[in-house]
Parts: structure tokens; C-alpha cells; sequence
């Protein structure tokens, strides 16, 4: 069984091969890299090689004769294992390489300092690397000079690769139902699929280069500026917003996720999926939980919160509440005589009478089988209730045309009314009230004022 070392190896030749680089002729988008390590650290040797199974290739190479050596004498090969720079300031100083013929004979090498050299995926092919005849040292500048040298052949190294990826990503990018982008730094588009002309009528074509605000206008980068900010600073971000473009809402949801490199933030990519059916799914399902199937008021649930809500209102601006208890008199009588689809116009027409009558700010409910309720917000007294009662009375009594009958129906009404209201003591005193209204002869209203 292979060990995860051996497996490692084997996973970074697999991707050296695959590079296609190995065995090449010479390039000159490489040799400048070496030319340059030679100017800027003036040095008699400078490598771009790859560190094949038994082999040291060069790709480009300045002051050695051999095209490649055997694995077995590449000093390389310890910055491929270490994945990091490794500095060498005199090697008869290094127990690793004072017996290493490069070193007691041609070409003499008492100072080395390579960098190693990626993959797409990570994976350590080569390195770059200088080599002197002397011992030297080598400072910070000198280390982050070679890395960005290295980091700059690199990429290099990797463009074929990324060219050939990226025609097969621009495909799949174009035809996946999402908005994909990435904004570099600037808040400049690097990169946007072909969504962003079907959503936003843009052409990805003519966001390259431009900022966001450029590409897309004032009103889509303020609602997204925070988000972006953010990501900026190295934090993911999600938002979900609603644009209206060409006459059609859509409902945007975006995931903003930092590139960081080397602790740095590069730029940012952007994910955005269209949720409008998913929302309205969920609207949908707020519906049915918080309607009656009927009636399309709010049901008993869905009551119970906006009085909640209502009475936290009230204490806060210190205004008074009232709450009203409706019955259909007599209404079982309807449901026998006539039908229960009678019955249900009947209902129908009862709630859409109360809602036409009480203000917007007021709120109808159907609680069950024929009873309804109505929150009334800032009523400031029980005379108040008493006119409020009449005009519900008023709406309620003229006769129902329904399926070409004439049905009258009547109501029960209890009223409670409270200067600090309570939800228990409003719901106990209203079914006090509305008892006593159909004690009374039912077609009338009473009102309580609780705490009285």
C-alpha cells in the first residue's frame, strides 16, 4: 500500500505530466524570467525547472550546459518537498550538500535559492531558482523579489492551461442558471456570464473593465455597496434583493466570497441565483398557514399575532385598544336550510362586508365556523365602539343576493375597550360582551370598557 507521501508524489507527477510543458523547445515567455533573475540578482546561474520521477528538466536555463540531471543531485528537489523557498547561503556550510558534486566540482555551487513553481491545483512542479559560485545572503527584499519573479512565471507556467479551462469554464458558466462575475479590486468586472444580458440586459462583453457602477448603474451598486465593501475587507457576504428589469421582479439572491491570496484580498466572486419562486413558494405557504382557505382573511393564528402586535402598539404610543367579537345570528339555520354552499357564500359575503367597513389599519379575522373577530387600533373611547358597532350593523343588514336568493342576515357584536389593554382581559370581556348581545335578542351590540 502506497503511503500518503508516496501517494503525494504521485498525484504531483501525474499533474507535472499533465501540464504537457515536459520536453518542450525553448520559449522565450520563459527565458525572460531567467534573464531577469540574472539581472536582478547578478548571478552566473538562473533555472526554470521541473522536477519530473528521475529527472531535473529545464525549461530555461542560464550558465548550465545539461538540459537534465538526475533527480538524485537536484538541490530542487528539497524545495519541492519543503513547497516553500528554500535559501541555501553556502553550501559546504549545509550538511545536506557538502559532499554533492555540483558543489566540490562544476559548476561549483556554494549558494542557492529557488522558489517553487504551481499548479492550477496546487501542486509543486518546478521552481525557479538562481545559483552563485560564492556564498551570499539573502535579505527579505531579495526573498520577495524571487517569489514575485516566481509568482509571475507561474502564471506563465499556467496559461495554456488556464486558456484551455477557461473556454470550457465560459461555457459552463454561460449556461448555468446564475449570474457568475469577479470584480477585482477596483470593484472592476473580470469576468460575467451571459446571464447578465438575459437578467439584466447587459452584455458581458461590455462589463469587462468596467466597475460595477459602471456596468450596471447607481441603483444596483448602492444596494449591493455594503456587501461588496465588506467582502473587500475579506468578510463573505448574502443578500437577496428585488429588481424589476423589463417589466419582470425578480427576487436576486447573492453570494459575495473574498479571493484571498497570501492573506490578501485579489478581488471578489459573485454568485447570484434567482429565488422568485422560492420566495413565492414561501409567500405562498405564509398564506395558507396564516389565511382561512374561505374567507382569505387572516385566520386564528395569524390573529393572535397581529394583536400581539397591535397591543405592543398601543402601550408604546399609550392609546387605547378595542376588540370586537362577531357571530352570524342564527347561522346554523342557513347552513340546514339552505345548503352548506350557501353557507359559504354567505361567510364569504359576511367578510368582505366587515373589511370594506373598518378602517386599513384595523384588522378582520375569521376565528372559526361563523365567528369573527376585528382588532380596532387608537379608538379613544366606548362611545367610539358604540358608532363603530352601528356602522358594522348598517353594513351587515342589508339583504345578502346570493345565487339568486334574497338570505337576511343579522349579527351578534360584543365589544371590549381598554385604555392599557391586555390580550387576555380583551378576549374575556369581548366574549362577555358579545353574550350579552345575543342574550339581549341577538342583531345588537354591546360594549365593555375593561377593568370597569
Amino acid at each position: 500500500m502506497l503511503s500518503q507521501q508516496d501517494l503525494a508524489e504521485e498525484a504531483r507527477i501525474q499533474a507535472l505530466h499533465a501540464s504537457g510543458l515536459l520536453d518542450t523547445p525553448g520559449e522565450d515567455r520563459f527565458d525572460r524570467f531567467i534573464r531577469l533573475a540574472v539581472a536582478a540578482f547578478r548571478v552566473p546561474i538562473a533555472l526554470l525547472s521541473l522536477i519530473d520521477r528521475e529527472r531535473q528538466w529545464f525549461k530555461s536555463r542560464v550558465g548550465l550546459e545539461h538540459e537534465e540531471i538526475p533527480r538524485s543531485l537536484a538541490i530542487c528537489s528539497h524545495a519541492i518537498a519543503l513547497d516553500d523557498m528554500l535559501v541555501v547561503p553556502d553550501t559546504l556550510q549545509d550538511e545536506r550538500f557538502t559532499d554533492h558534486p555540483h558543489v566540490t566540482g562544476a559548476p561549483g555551487i556554494r549558494f542557492y535559492a529557488g522558489q517553487p513553481l504551481h499548479s492550477l491545483d496546487g501542486q509543486p512542479l518546478g521552481t525557479l531558482c538562481i545559483i552563485d559560485t560564492v556564498p551570499r545572503t539573502f535579505g527579505d527584499a531579495d526573498r520577495r523579489l524571487l517569489r514575485d519573479l516566481a509568482r509571475l512565471a507561474e502564471d506563465e507556467l499556467n496559461r495554456g492551461a488556464l486558456i484551455e479551462s477557461g473556454e470550457w469554464l465560459r461555457t459552463i458558466a454561460d449556461n448555468v442558471p446564475a449570474l457568475i462575475a469577479y470584480v477585482d479590486t477596483d470593484l472592476r468586472y473580470r469576468f460575467a456570464n451571459e446571464r447578465y444580458r438575459e437578467w439584466f440586459g447587459v452584455k458581458s462583453q461590455d462589463m469587462i473593465g468596467k466597475t460595477v457602477l459602471e456596468s450596471m448603474g447607481e441603483a444596483f451598486y448602492a444596494s449591493r455597496r455594503e456587501a461588496l465593501e465588506r467582502c473587500l475587507a475579506g468578510h463573505a457576504s448574502h443578500l437577496e434583493i428585488e429588481e424589476v428589469r423589463r417589466g419582470h421582479m425578480r427576487v436576486v439572491s447573492s453570494t459575495y466570497l473574498p479571493h484571498v491570496r497570501d492573506g490578501v484580498v485579489q478581488g471578489i466572486y459573485v454568485l447570484s441565483t434567482d429565488a422568485t419562486a422560492a420566495r413565492e413558494y414561501e409567500r405562498q405557504l405564509h398564506a395558507l398557514a396564516h389565511s382561512d382557505h374561505l374567507t382569505g382573511l387572516p385566520n386564528r393564528r395569524s390573529h393572535e399575532e397581529r394583536l400581539a402586535q397591535a397591543i405592543a402598539r398601543a402601550r408604546r404610543n399609550a392609546t387605547p385598544l378595542a376588540l370586537a367579537y362577531l357571530d352570524i345570528d342564527h347561522f346554523k339555520q342557513i347552513n340546514d336550510s339552505l345548503g352548506h354552499a350557501t353557507g359559504d357564500a354567505v361567510l364569504r359575503e359576511f367578510a368582505q362586508r366587515l373589511a370594506a367597513t373598518v378602517r386599513s389599519t384595523d384588522t378582520v379575522a375569521r376565528l372559526a365556523g361563523d365567528e369573527f373577530v376585528i382588532v380596532l387600533e387608537q379608538v379613544g373611547s366606548p362611545l367610539e365602539c358604540d358608532r363603530i358597532a352601528a356602522k358594522l350593523h348598517d353594513a351587515i343588514r342589508p339583504p345578502f343576493e346570493l345565487d339568486g336568493r334574497t338570505i337576511r342576515v343579522t349579527s351578534s357584536i360584543g365589544i371590549a375597550w381598554s385604555a392599557h389593554p391586555d390580550p387576555s382581559a380583551l378576549a374575556h370581556v369581548a366574549d362577555e360582551a358579545l353574550y350579552r348581545s345575543k342574550h339581549a335578542g341577538r342583531d345588537t351590540a354591546t360594549v365593555f370598557v375593561v377593568g370597569a
